[in-house]
């Protein structure tokens, strides 16, 4: 298997009550492509397919194919997803996620 990059500090993102919206958003480690070596940071489209493979998993998306060593799964609301657009490190974005959050 080719990989378009390496995505370490890996958080599989699902939003509630959609359920074809889930992508991965991590820590760019290697880019195959060098198109992302200019962001330390990446959400990935859709995930069609995620694998368990040696020494880890892929994440699958329509054009590309992502090694993850591990990730980390929650499930978001489309508010909470303003973490990742003001550009929070995935360490502390995987936190704040973590955190209790009161529900609407």
């Amino acid at each position: 298997m080719i990989f378009t990059g390496e995505i370490t500090d890996a958080i599989y993102i699902s939003v509630e009550n959609e359920p074809k919206v889930n992508f991965v958003y991590g820590t760019i480690v290697s880019d195959g492509t060098e198109r992302l070596a200019i962001v330390p940071w990446i959400s990935t489209s859709p995930i069609i397919k995620l694998q368990k493979i040696d020494g880890g998993f892929a994440a699958m998306t329509q054009n590309s194919v992502y090694f993850l060593k591990s990730y980390e799964s929650v499930s978001v609301t489309w508010d909470e997803i303003d973490i990742i657009r003001i550009g929070t490190p995935p360490k502390l974005a995987l936190k704040l996620f973590r955190a209790q959050w009161p529900r609407k």
